[in-house]
């Protein structure tokens, strides 16, 4: 019953902190309140099944999937003088939906290893006819 309360006044617009200070038991000022309260919201939070609560929001993995591929598909309105005069790809979303789709599949890389990350720096090759440079 407590927990409800404490869930209810944070959702109402309170801090965590101004919420358990409400429910205390015994007295206590605003900075003492906070490290409880935040025991208290981390227990509430371990009590609920957050993937069933998404699910059922509609907010579930496939409408992750369905929203990511909108925005690997994302196209913009160009606009003169107030008309619509094209639809073209916003590149900018489409990279950005890219770097996420990377990132959650694991493939993009965050961190350089100088170690096997070495960059080998390959001269173009010399047209024929053009005499080498003697040393």
């Amino acid at each position: 019953m407590r927990e409800r309360r404490f869930l209810f006044a944070v959702i109402g617009g309170a801090t965590a902190a101004a919420s358990y200070l409400a429910l205390a038991t015994k007295p206590m000022d605003l900075e003492h309140a906070r490290a409880p309260a935040s025991r208290m919201f981390a227990r509430i939070k371990g009590k609920l099944d957050w993937a069933a609560l998404l699910e059922d929001a509609g907010l579930g993995e496939l409408r992750i999937l369905r929203e990511l591929e909108a925005a690997l598909n994302a196209t913009k309105r160009i606009f003169f003088n107030g008309q619509q005069i094209a639809e073209v790809p916003d590149n900018a979303a489409r990279i950005d939906a890219l770097v996420l789709l990377a990132d959650l599949l694991g493939r993009r890389k965050t961190q350089l290893d100088l170690h096997i990350d070495t960059v080998t720096v390959i001269p173009p090759p010399k047209p024929e006819g053009v005499p080498l440079d003697e040393e």
